[in-house]
């Protein structure tokens, strides 16, 4: 026989809770809002103390750059023995998928002084927003929110001093 106790019950429905909820912005009023309501356990004032309640959502990769020496042979490399498809006429970018791409770095790039190894972007709702918030957590950025061909991104460190890019797209209002 199985004893069931208040507070592992408790635990489960936390547990439960917790696994439905999205991990953005609007997490720490619907941690408070919804849980709450459907099982009256969890203030605002400890939603907004949950680790995850402001953490922007990360919705993916879609950019992986890497520097290179020389911007010909990378050209070559990935669009002619690759086969990869070039994603634009001025730039050496390559489209692995609708939303993934990669780009060559070239030494005349404004940002190869950044491209020491590859850079993972990851894809967020608003660039400035999911910014504000990891700084918030310590995370150290390197630029101020840039805007180039449409996006909004910010480079930031990570462990070992890799860096990492927040992307989303620049939405004129």
């Amino acid at each position: 026989m199985i004893a069931f106790t208040f507070a592992n019950i408790s635990r489960a429905i936390r547990s439960e809770c917790l696994n439905r909820l999205p991990r953005d912005n609007s997490y720490a009023k619907t941690i408070g809002g919804i849980c709450r309501k459907q099982f009256g356990y969890m203030t605002q004032s400890q939603a907004d103390q949950h680790p995850h309640a402001k953490t922007p959502r990360i919705h993916g990769i879609c950019w992986i750059g890497y520097g290179t020496g020389n911007s010909e042979e990378a050209r070559n490399f990935f669009g002619n023995i690759l086969g990869l498809e070039a994603s634009t006429a001025d730039r050496d970018m390559f489209k692995l998928d609708e939303e993934l791409f990669l780009e060559a770095i070239g030494p005349d790039s404004p940002y190869a002084e950044y491209m020491k190894r590859p850079i993972v972007a990851f894809k967020v709702h608003d660039a400035a927003t999911a910014k504000e918030a990891f700084e918030a957590k310590g995370i150290e950025f390197i630029t101020d929110v840039l805007t180039n061909d449409g996006y909004d991104f910010a480079l930031f460190k990570g462990p070992d001093d890799n860096l990492f890019e927040l992307v989303s797209p620049h939405y004129v209002g």
